[in-house]
């Protein structure tokens, strides 16, 4: 035989089966009776992950306004809350926990990627649009890659549509022309996927990186070069 729950762990399976059904009044007696907001399941999930997998607005906002909510907790897969609202495509949800402190800057710990990945691997132009628009996708973040060495940029030649390369390139994400771990740039992984209009783009793109990689090399060589000379004439 197992050892026996404890009683706080019976109050906090109740409490998390009561948030999955939307039981808001329930939810709302049990926080008055001292109910704390850490509770998870075995899954390492909580009572706002079950909000926001469920949709209800209702709940979210009831929890989200306690003190201590875990608005930013993670799972045992890496994935918190905005996580899954991005998943979901649900905007308003992402837009919710943000303004209570989500940090959208945050890679998940298990498998390196950011939530740009997550957005683009959904193949949801909307919350990839919502997340650029925060200004905060830029520079290392806006190039980070997962395990398999792959941006937001491979993964949307790989997932989502051309539309979604091209609001990242134009970004500023300069990966086109760079491989992940299995020597795939984002045109390679475009064509394996069958995305004919997006391989042509990014090979389009990648051409032109190509160019002005080569310029910045021709004009370096050229300043070296005349730099040795003037100091053969002195």
């Amino acid at each position: 035989m197992g050892t026996p729950m404890t009683e706080k762990e019976l109050a906090d399976g109740r409490f998390l089966e009561s948030v999955a059904k939307g039981e808001v009044d329930k939810v709302q007696d049990m926080l008055r009776g001292g109910q704390s907001l850490q509770a998870t399941n075995e899954s390492g999930e909580t009572c706002i992950h079950m909000a926001v997998s469920n949709a209800d607005e209702v709940m979210l906002n009831l929890l989200i306004g306690q003190a201590e909510a875990p608005v930013d907790k993670a799972d045992k897969k890496g994935a918190r809350p905005v996580t899954i609202a991005i998943q979901q495509n649900n905007a308003k949800a992402f837009e919710t926990l943000y303004a209570k402190g989500a940090d959208i800057t945050k890679v998940n710990e298990k498998d390196k990627t950011t939530l740009l990945h997550t957005a683009v691997w959904a193949g949801h132009e909307e919350m990839v649009a919502v997340l650029l628009r925060t200004g905060r996708f830029k520079g290392a973040l806006l190039e980070a890659e997962d395990y398999d060495g792959r941006t937001a940029l491979h993964q949307a030649a790989f997932r989502a549509s051309g539309e979604v390369c091209k609001m990242l390139i134009d970004a500023g994400a300069e990966g086109v022309g760079i491989p992940d771990k299995f020597a795939m740039k984002p045109a390679n992984l475009a064509e394996r996927s069958g995305r004919k209009k997006s391989k042509e783009y990014l090979l389009q793109c990648e051409a032109a990186f190509d160019a002005t990689l080569a310029a910045v090399k021709l004009r370096g060589k050229i300043k070296s070069k005349e730099a040795t000379a003037t100091g053969v004439e002195r």
